[in-house]
């Protein structure tokens, strides 16, 4: 999806509930473009939990989010297919956090699926790796349910640019 971005980072916030107590987020998007010109730029919206409350805890992975202010007409929903922590084997302090999503298109994007790493320098090498790897023998595993996803993300599946320092808003 962030082809044309690089070092893109989210920050959730959470929200009071629905009046019907589904778990809302504020969910905003900062991101650069990939020739670094500009300053920051900025996708706003509110993630709203999609389950059945009566099972909460057996599925919080599945979200719709709502663009704010001028997106406000723009919807999607989105996965959470995996997450995790890498440790460090010696001292046994996480290194680093991750999450794999799915998300549906929307008016500006197609379906695709992000891998999130909390460094600020992106994932280790060896932990995208790991985690491609799962994915793949997970869609693979899935059969013909898996198959168009497991066709995008072998064709799509790219690294979201990453140069530091961030610019700052």
């Amino acid at each position: 999806m962030w082809r044309s971005a690089r070092n893109v980072r989210i920050t959730y916030k959470p929200l009071p509930p629905t009046k019907e107590g589904y778990p809302r987020m504020d969910d905003l998007v900062e991101y650069e473009s990939l020739s670094g010109s500009g300053g920051v730029k900025t996708v706003a919206g509110v993630d709203t939990g999609n389950w059945d409350l009566a099972n909460i805890n057996d599925d919080t992975t599945s979200w719709d989010w709502r663009g704010s202010g001028w997106l406000f007409f723009v919807s999607s929903h989105w996965e959470v297919l995996g997450w995790g922590e890498k440790k460090n084997e010696e001292t046994g302090e996480v290194e680093e956090r991750w999450v794999v999503t799915w998300f549906a298109p929307t008016l500006f994007t197609k379906e695709g699926v992000d891998v999130y790493s909390d460094r600020m320098e992106g994932g280790s090498k060896e932990l995208v790796e790991e985690i491609l790897g799962g994915l793949k023998e997970m869609l693979e595993e899935g059969g013909e349910g898996t198959k168009s996803l497991r066709e995008m993300v072998e064709k799509d599946m790219r690294e979201v640019a990453i140069s530091l320092p961030w610019k700052e808003r």
